[in-house]
């Protein structure tokens, strides 16, 4: 038998087997997806605050703030 038709089932049977004794496998790929999920909670969020006005509020509030604590530097 040809040697190169071995070559990748012994390639894969390799591959199977540092995956396998490689303990943290996988680890990285869960990591990005709980990023995925906490990233689109996040934009989910946002966007419902901009829809229900609360951020607008929320922004005119911490303006108005902002400009009276400065008027108190000057009075």
């Amino acid at each position: 038998m040809n040697r190169l038709t071995h070559l990748p089932t012994r390639f894969l049977a390799t591959r199977v087997r540092e995956l396998s004794e490689d303990g943290e496998a996988g680890a990285q790929v869960v990591e990005y997806a709980m990023l995925g999920a906490v990233a689109a909670a996040t934009c989910g969020a946002v966007i419902a605050l901009i829809r229900g006005g609360m951020l607008e509020t929320l922004m005119s509030s911490i303006n108005n703030g902002l400009v009276q604590w400065v008027q108190t530097w000057f009075a």
